[in-house]
């Protein structure tokens, strides 16, 4: 059984991949020892080969994913032999799931032409803006939250047709609202400041120990009017972010393959990256920690939130270099 993935939209491409992937391995593979995942200069016809044709270890169910092997694959006697394997998968305890992400691979090669002719083909479009809001209103449900139709309707219009972004942003303004629905007022403020890029500046500030570079950053968001729980939402779910990309970056994990893994915007993924390298992962867990203790002040207390986001800067340029 083959089933092909496609199409402009990685965000949805990528969420689909993963219900399958979590399907396959709660009814046939609760140890996860069946699944091959081939993706770059690891597809080759021996290594697809050796996929589609060793047996699981404790299941005869097998998973192989392969990832774009239209645009990877150059070689057009590479090509035939490729589709010559996938034409020969008959048996139901095979499954393979062929992944194409790219628009360029939309070439008129066989290769191509089989697969978005299989009977379990599905392609992703980019969401046009009611289904993009449509889409938002959904996964905001779908999170524990809930957002005003105008509000998802705003959230859609400034930041585009991007889904990876989208899903950071609902996100950051979940945490925000916390339990209360989404406002439009609070996708003007995440928006119009636009804190992503300060976060990144300030991590980079914070891995370089440079204080006062730190600082200042933190006093011209809250000058500009930046709500002090708006810019800490940004802060703890980029601070979340690198505790996770720091340990899969210690296994080794490519910065592709995290970007997949974690649902990341690959920018996010490849910034988050170089950033983790200024940091041990004990440094970047007392940080998180921190973070989550200056949430709870800033909803239970009156203290200042200047000052508390200034002992953070403090506490962390302070911290010795990974």
């Amino acid at each position: 059984m083959i089933l092909f993935l496609y199409g402009e939209e990685s965000y949805r491409i990528h969420e689909r991949l993963k219900a399958l992937r979590l399907g396959f391995v709660k009814k046939y593979d609760a140890l996860g020892l069946s699944e091959t995942m081939l993706e770059g200069e690891d597809i080759t016809l021996d290594t697809l080969s050796r996929a589609l044709h060793s047996g699981g270890l404790f299941t005869k169910k097998r998973l192989i994913i392969v990832k774009n092997p239209v645009q990877t694959i150059r070689d057009s006697e590479t090509r035939k032999a490729v589709l010559e394997l996938l034409k020969g998968v008959t048996s139901e305890d095979t499954v393979v799931i062929v992944v194409e992400m790219a628009a360029s691979a939309r070439g008129r090669n066989a290769l191509w032409t089989y697969l978005t002719k299989l009977p379990h083909a599905e392609k992703f479009d980019v969401l046009a803006p009611p289904k993009r809001t449509a889409w938002i209103l959904a996964t905001a449900k779908k999170r524990g939250g809930a957002i005003e139709p105008h509000a998802a309707d705003e959230l859609s219009r400034r930041v585009g047709e991007d889904l990876w972004r989208l899903s950071g942003e609902i996100d950051k303004l979940l945490a925000y609202a916390n339990g209360r629905m989404i406002a439009l007022a609070d996708v003007s403020l995440f928006l119009e400041q636009a804190l992503d890029e300060n976060v990144f500046h300030l991590t980079d500030a914070l891995g370089d120990k440079n204080a006062k570079r730190a600082l200042q950053l933190v006093d011209e968001q809250l000058a500009l009017g930046t709500a002090p729980l708006a810019l800490l939402a940004s802060l703890t779910w980029q601070w979340k972010n690198m505790v996770r990309v720091k340990r899969r970056r210690r296994q080794g994990m490519s910065v592709g393959k995290l970007a997949s893994e974690l649902a990341l915007h690959p920018f996010v993924a490849e910034k988050t990256s170089r950033q983790v390298e200024r940091f041990t992962l004990e440094e970047l867990r007392v940080l998180t920690d921190e973070l989550v203790a200056i949430d709870r002040k800033l909803k239970s207390t009156s203290e200042d939130a200047g000052l508390l986001f200034d002992l953070f800067v403090v506490r962390a340029c302070a911290m010795s270099k990974a």
